[in-house]
């Protein structure tokens, strides 16, 4: 047998018992709590369990193992597909699709009355039409389902369907209490305060009625720096870099952004109207402060090789998501003209580095 169930058959029965083979394979500890006496039906993560793939009219469910939830005094049963499993497909309707669904079902016939004590891969045939809806499991069935097909209309061997296309993902997914539980179909109904489960890269916690991020960055690896040319502004005229350059390198760990620009201004630099303050686009949006006022994020220098020399601080305007300079000697340093550091001029450098929190 390719699919196998624990605590399911005595050595004695026709199915042959639970070996010792078969209790090793088995997942006995994977019982994530939905109740005080239920747990979760789904998979263990590791590789892709029980994935679901087709060729010509059948279709093959690899190597996994999971808990199947039963009655609520049947309990759960651990099974696992040890081998590749392959089914066959019912032929398609000639004029209308349908929909199958893949999955496994635990026969106990100590609960269900079937006469069996096993586990197998099943499809549950749908009814063809124009359109077409999931068959429903039988009332009182043990179903972990795994896949949909969307079995066109005239499939056959001699014209078998474009399976990529076709196949839905339907599996859901279990750990042992405690672990934090994949739930990427967002399916998943919290039994108890403080449990944990990842869901679109957010590690999130149940608290009591609702699951809620938790108090963490949404993202604890660093980025790698990249290439960041902001947007040049002034508040006063147009600016364009022309004939000079703008660099910058930016990155971001966890929810703090860090970063440098180069600013160099050429013959052709076109550098605003007197007055005017020069901006530049900040690269990943700022948290919300408990004011708008504006913040200070970085230390700057602006120069004239091998004449003067000037330090100012870099400001975040978030509102307005834009960096700006401010100097000892005006509020909005990095005039296109003015008395401080002086009128900008060809061959003039601004440099600056910023380190502020990302909104996420």
């Amino acid at each position: 047998m390719t699919v196998i169930a624990g605590w399911l058959t005595n050595r004695g029965d026709p199915a042959g018992g639970q070996t010792r083979a078969g209790t090793r394979l088995l997942a006995l500890g994977a019982g994530y709590p939905t109740a005080a006496t239920a747990v979760r039906s789904g998979l263990l993560p590791g590789g892709s369990p029980c994935q679901v793939t087709g060729s010509g009219m059948t279709v093959t469910v690899a190597i996994g193992r999971g808990m199947m939830q039963g009655s609520a005094a049947a309990g759960a049963y651990p099974v696992a597909v040890t081998a590749p499993d392959a089914v066959v497909v019912t032929n398609g309707d000639p004029s209308n699709p349908r929909r199958d669904i893949v999955g496994i079902r635990v026969y106990d016939s100590l609960v269900d009355g079937s006469g069996f004590y096993k586990a197998q891969v099943e499809i549950l045939q749908g009814a063809a039409a124009p359109s077409p809806v999931d068959p429903t499991p039988p009332v009182g069935a043990v179903w972990l389902p795994l896949a949909r097909l969307r079995i066109p209309a005239g499939a056959s061997a001699g014209s078998p369907p474009t399976w990529g296309s076709i196949i839905d993902d339907l599996r859901t997914y279990t750990v042992g209490p405690g672990g934090v539980l994949p739930d990427p179909a967002n399916t998943a109904v919290g039994a108890y305060t403080d449990q944990v489960r990842m869901r679109s890269n957010r590690l999130e916690r149940w608290s009591g009625s609702a699951w809620v991020e938790c108090d963490l960055p949404s993202a604890i690896t660093a980025d790698a720096y990249a290439d960041w040319i902001p947007t040049w502004s002034s508040s006063l005229g147009s600016v364009a870099i022309a004939d000079g350059y703008m660099y910058g390198k930016s990155h971001r760990v966890a929810r703090m952004a860090n970063g440098y620009l180069k600013f160099k201004i050429g013959p052709s630099t076109n550098v605003g109207s007197a007055g005017g303050q020069w901006r530049w686009t900040i690269p990943y949006a700022a948290r919300v402060f408990i004011d708008t006022d504006d913040v200070t994020v970085g230390s700057a220098r602006a120069f004239r090789p091998g004449i003067s020399n000037y330090i100012g601080v870099v400001m975040l305007n978030r509102p307005g998501g834009y960096f700006y300079i401010a100097g000892n000697a005006a509020n909005a340093w990095g005039n296109g003209t003015g008395p401080w550091p002086s009128t900008p001029t060809n061959g003039d450098i601004v440099t600056f580095q910023y380190s502020y929190e990302t909104a996420a």
